[in-house]
């Protein structure tokens, strides 16, 4: 199975991996981390700890862009609550006219695309990818 770290990176992965066959260029940001050495506090024995950090970009993990096309700002979540995600991305001053804002959530084999209402500042489901087609809500 994995951790739900590892679940959420191939989560995101296969969506660059989609949008790269839609003709995207695509900026995944990946997990970084470094190693620290510290003491412990009950022993005080020195040891080395992997410290994880994201940088996400503007709250988003990927990136996409495609001739003639607004650049794509792509958040990737297992998550059932949009909530969390939304916060992550509603206060930043999105240039509405060059870029889509959007959360991918993870359902079955696929994925529902949420897109950022901009002027009222929640997301609405746009689209859903089943066997790696887009399928666009009315």
């Amino acid at each position: 199975m994995g951790s739900k770290r590892a679940k959420g990176n191939r989560f995101q992965n296969w969506i660059e991996g989609l949008l790269k066959d839609w003709g995207y260029a695509v900026h995944n940001q990946k997990p970084m981390g470094r190693l620290i050495h510290t003491r412990d506090k009950k022993t005080g024995e020195r040891k080395t700890v992997y410290i994880s950090t994201r940088n996400d970009i503007f709250g988003t993990d990927l990136v996409a862009i495609k001739p003639g096309e607004p650049i794509r700002f792509i958040q990737a979540t297992m998550d059932t609550n949009l909530g969390r995600k939304l916060n992550q991305i509603v206060d930043y001053p999105w240039p509405e006219d060059h870029c889509i804002v959007e959360v991918w959530q993870k359902k079955d084999r696929g994925a529902l695309i949420w897109r950022l209402d901009f002027e009222k500042r929640e997301l609405r489901r746009w689209a859903e990818v089943q066997r790696r087609r887009l399928l666009i809500y009315a």
